[in-house]
């Protein structure tokens, strides 16, 4: 949507969300290697963890600044 109503804000924001995902999914497959392997990776799970929680806080901000631009706050 981004693109198409030409906002930047948007734009960078997607590109957050999709990060988000992608952690996600990496999460997904640490956790089923951790149970079926045995591998341990706690910590990796807890990186994407935390990078995933700052980029969703970015991404909010990113959408809250443009909202906040249009209604003059």
């Amino acid at each position: 949507l981004g693109d198409k109503y030409k906002n930047d804000n948007w734009v960078k924001a997607g590109k957050l969300f999709s990060q988000c995902g992608k952690n996600i999914e990496a999460i997904v497959k640490l956790i089923i290697q951790y149970y079926v392997e045995g591998i341990e990776c706690s910590s990796e799970i807890q990186d994407l963890f935390i990078d995933t929680g700052c980029n969703a806080k970015k991404a909010y901000e990113l959408i809250n600044e443009h909202r906040r631009k249009e209604n003059g706050i």
